[in-house]
């Protein structure tokens, strides 16, 4: 809907996504350092609805199970953060070598 069927409109949208989801995951992972949980939570939260938007089906499971973590008192959830990191330097990769084909956004 976001991009109209434009490639590379959909293309920039996503590669938005990931620079703030990555902010985000950043952002969780600071209140997690700081023992902030419900912080760390909304940060998983945001990712994982932006996520849904986007179209980064794995990103957005990764967060929900961050988020899981979170809020059932996991000690130690810097793994699931961690899987959540990985995914989102997957699509990172993945969105620059398809970038790297198109033409650049025209807006």
């Amino acid at each position: 809907p976001y991009a109209g069927g434009d490639p590379v409109r959909y293309t920039d949208f996503v590669r938005r996504f990931v620079v703030l989801a990555a902010d985000d995951a950043a952002r969780a992972r600071g209140r997690l350092q700081a023992g902030d949980r419900t912080g760390a939570i909304r940060a998983a939260h945001s990712i994982a609805g932006s996520a849904a938007f986007a179209g980064a089906l794995a990103v957005g499971e990764r967060a929900i199970r961050l988020e899981a973590a979170l809020k059932e008192g996991d000690p130690a959830p810097e793994a699931r953060l961690a899987e959540l990191e990985a995914s989102l330097e997957t699509l990172r990769t993945g969105v620059a070598a398809i970038a790297a084909t198109l033409p650049p956004p025209t807006d």
